[in-house]
Parts: C-alpha cells; structure tokens; sequence
C-alpha cells in the first residue's frame, strides 16, 4: 500500500495485490479514494502479464516520483522469463498515476517496463535529494542484491547471479556482459524485504543511509552511504529473532518496522 504523494488534497489510496488470473495469480495496481474509512471508487489500474500458479515472487512494492510511479515485479518463479523482455516477470515498471505506460525503456519490450533480469525485488526506494531509484531483491542460496535501477538496464538474474541452487549448484556466473553488477551483493543471504532510506531528524548519524529490513537475516541492515554510494554496514535488532518485513522513516523522525508475526515498531534510540 502506497499513498498519493498529494494525499493531503486527493485522498488516493494505491493497492498492489496478487490477482486472480486463468494460470494462476499476477501482480495487479489499483488505487481509489478514502472516504469515511472505505476506499471509494476503486479501480484496476494495471494487471500484469507475470501470471502463474506458484504462489511466491510477487514483488509488489509501489514508489512515487513526480509524475510516475514504479511498481516492482518478482519472476514468479519462471526464472527465464525475467530475460524476456515481452513478459513481466522479473521487472520493474513504470506507470503514470492513473496507470498508463509512462514511455518505452527498452526495445521490444511493453512501453511501461523499466528494468529487467530481477528475481524478488521486495524493496523499492527513492534516494532523498536525487532522481534514484534503488531495489532491494532477495537471490536463491545467498545473491542477495542492492541495486541501482537504471532505464533499460539489464540486472541478470538468471544468467547471472552470486546466488546458488537451494541444492548446492552454481546457477551462474557472478558477472556477465551486457549486465548491470549489484552495487552491494550478501553471501549468505540476508533476505531483504523492505528497504527505506532515512532522512528523519532523530538520528543525525544516520541521514541518508539505507535500511532493509531482512527476512532470514532477523535484522535491520544499515548501509551508509558514502559520496553517493553504499559504504559501511551494520545490524539493527539482530538479537529478538524476528524476520523484519518492512522498514519505514516516520514523519517524527524515527525508523518504523514491521514483522511477519505482526509487530510494529518504532525505533527511538540508535540500538
């Protein structure tokens, strides 16, 4: 769930979901207005073609940037449909408001697809104070990945990964022309799920650093940025055990989070 960046005036309200479809479920968008506690009005703005019986890899996150907004997709499960740029798989798309293509990015490809070569990108973020967009998306047996996500670019998952078969095998190279490295990579995997970059008052130390909230890893990851790219590291909340879902910077100026067993927090103190 995203709000408008206008909420305040329109009360729209945009809901990523996974949609009913003939094979299956697929990523869906749509949005509507709140009114007395209900969304009013509310419609399908976009029905992606990543459908699939396999209930995993549905991405999902929503971000805003002036007159667009992003919406990620995991591949489903069909690892080689994140390399075809006619499938939504493994991609990221990019959307007017109202949900139309915003341009094309790459050749032969839907007018609305941004990004390919994904596999899980469950985080999705602006750098505050820039025009980046940045994933975070979880690989197989380690592979995890923070990436800058650049128009058309190519961020190879299947064909090239730091990850391996849950079973043991190489899937692939780390590296391979013509794709986009990560700009941070974990062996083992820390599972990122949400990510946020912190721009609050609360913790002056910590302006412009990433957090992602991590999965297998049970923690909160920093990652500082340094000149504008990631630097030193360091877990948060690593000792209760909980598999983080979603980090956020409140309006406070504190970190918010959330869990898979239902807790949400608020972080008021560095540890």
């Amino acid at each position: 769930m995203k709000v408008h960046p206008d909420f305040a005036k329109n009360k729209l309200v945009y809901l990523a979901w996974s949609h009913p479809v003939e094979d299956g479920a697929a990523t869906a968008l749509g949005r509507g207005r709140l009114e007395g506690g209900a969304l009013a009005g509310f419609e399908r703005l976009f029905l992606s073609n990543a459908g699939g019986g396999r209930g995993e890899h549905f991405g999902a996150r929503i971000v805003f940037d002036g007159p667009h907004v992003y919406l990620s997709l995991g591949e489903r499960g069909r690892r080689e449909d994140s390399q075809d740029p006619s499938r939504h798989n493994g991609k990221i798309v990019r959307l007017t408001h109202d949900g139309k293509p915003a341009g094309a990015a790459i050749p032969g490809a839907p007018p609305e697809v941004w990004s390919l070569g994904h596999r899980n990108p469950q985080g999705l973020a602006m750098r505050p104070g820039t025009k980046e967009l940045w994933n975070a998306e979880m690989g197989p047996r380690g592979g995890d990945e923070l990436n800058l996500v650049k128009k058309g670019a190519n961020y190879g998952w299947p064909v090239a990964t730091y990850g391996r078969e849950y079973y043991g095998p190489k899937i692939a190279p780390p590296l391979k022309e013509g794709t986009e490295p990560p700009a941070v990579h974990w062996v083992p995997s820390i599972s990122p799920s949400g990510l946020a970059f912190y721009d609050g008052k609360a913790f002056p130390a910590w302006r412009g650093s990433a957090f992602l909230a991590c999965l297998s890893g049970s923690e909160l990851r920093r990652v500082s940025f340094e000149g504008g790219k990631p630097g030193a590291q360091e877990s948060l909340l690593d000792d209760r055990g909980w598999r983080f879902r979603m980090v956020r910077s409140g309006p406070d100026g504190f970190l918010y989070f959330s869990t898979d067993d239902g807790r949400l927090g608020r972080l008021t103190a560095p540890r």
